[in-house]
């Protein structure tokens, strides 16, 4: 069995969500901004999809990555925030520098979600016409993912470093694993003991690392093996397009970031839209800014003013979905949806990888 083979849920991209931590970062001294973009803050940057990466290693973290998608986000990294000050984390800490960037990823995922699964659809296991859309999404994910790049370093993503200068788990302290355990058994109570959830945390990031290594875009033999594994098991009942994992190299001509702002409808509620994928990496790169700031004057504050700024800071932050909100922040199934052709653009990744 190959690698990718053995997760059964999409796997989210990583790339856009790093790149939308280090523009929040601008929002800050030139200082602080190169003290903190390092391997926790990138590691930091891909939020709870690090619990959706944990299909590998056990015990798994993985139902955290449902529960902080669906409620309780703000609650959870002023919870997280509060563990760290109890702990005396400085700002260089590396547990302050990973939710440095953790508290950002919500922003872009509550901005592009809609966007992406307008875009990209669903599969319903009960619906052969949708099969085709299985891993869809995380597709295109990786597909914004290189124009994003693109557009906003005027480089190749596939000559990106930043894979191999991800945190790993012996990067971190031990008082990190405590404070995050601590969070989510506070936010979260009920699935695990408390003593249960560092050794979770320690597997999701683990596994988070090796998978985000593994699909490195500097490296083409795992790609190789994604297409050629695809070729092998074509036309087999629902199979999942293994190819959907990687970066796309090949992209006929399309406006896939809507720059020229055709209408769009909401998923959820159909209300018709026309921002491009940009407006809404712009919107959500300004609610980060104010996110980050918040978050450098908290651990700048007196004790006696945190408490009041940790209210503020989760307020900022929402406690609602991050998925497909509604106008309560709740979440909701989607409805609408308007699918690219995935079948021949992951089919074309397949023959260039495999040189056909």
């Amino acid at each position: 069995m190959d690698f990718v083979s053995r997760y059964i849920i999409g796997m989210p991209s990583q790339i856009s969500h790093i790149l939308h931590g280090l523009s929040c970062l601008k929002a800050l001294p030139v200082e602080r901004q190169e003290s903190l973009s390092d391997g926790a803050f990138m590691l930091g940057c891909q939020g709870p999809d690090i619990f959706y990466h944990n299909q590998r290693t056990r015990p798994s973290g993985l139902v955290y990555g449902t529960r902080l998608h669906r409620s309780g986000w703000g609650k959870f990294c002023a919870e997280l925030a509060r563990q760290g000050l109890r702990l005396g984390w400085t700002q260089e800490h590396p547990g302050y520098r990973f939710l440095a960037g953790w508290s950002l990823h919500a922003f872009l995922d509550r901005e592009l979600h809609p966007f992406v699964v307008w875009n990209a659809g669903w599969s319903e296991p009960s619906d052969p016409a949708t099969h085709s859309l299985a891993r869809a999404h995380a597709f295109f994910e990786r597909l914004l993912d290189v124009l994003f790049y693109q557009t906003l370093t005027h480089e190749n993503l596939f000559h990106c470093p930043w894979m191999a200068e991800l945190a790993e788990v012996e990067s971190f302290p031990e008082d990190f694993w405590v404070a995050m355990a601590q969070s989510l058994w506070r936010t979260y109570p009920g699935p695990y003991g408390l003593d249960e959830i560092p050794q979770r945390v320690r597997n999701a990031i683990t596994d988070t690392v090796g998978f985000l290594r593994h699909t490195d875009p500097r490296d083409e033999t795992a790609a190789r093996d994604a297409a050629l594994s695809d070729r092998a098991d074509a036309g087999l009942h629902k199979r999942l397009p293994r190819i959907a994992f990687f970066h796309p190299v090949i992209l006929p001509p399309a406006d896939y970031l809507n720059r020229q702002h055709t209408p769009w409808r909401h998923p959820v509620t159909g209300k018709e839209r026309t921002e491009s994928a940009e407006d809404l990496w712009q919107s959500a790169t300004l609610q980060g800014q104010e996110s980050i700031r918040c978050l450098a004057n908290l651990w700048q504050a007196p004790a006696e003013e945190r408490e009041k700024l940790l209210n503020t800071w989760e307020s900022v932050l929402g406690n609602g979905s991050l998925n497909l909100p509604g106008e309560d922040g709740s979440p909701h199934g989607p409805q609408f949806c308007h699918p690219l052709d995935f079948a021949h653009l992951m089919e074309l990744q397949r023959r260039y990888f495999l040189k056909d």
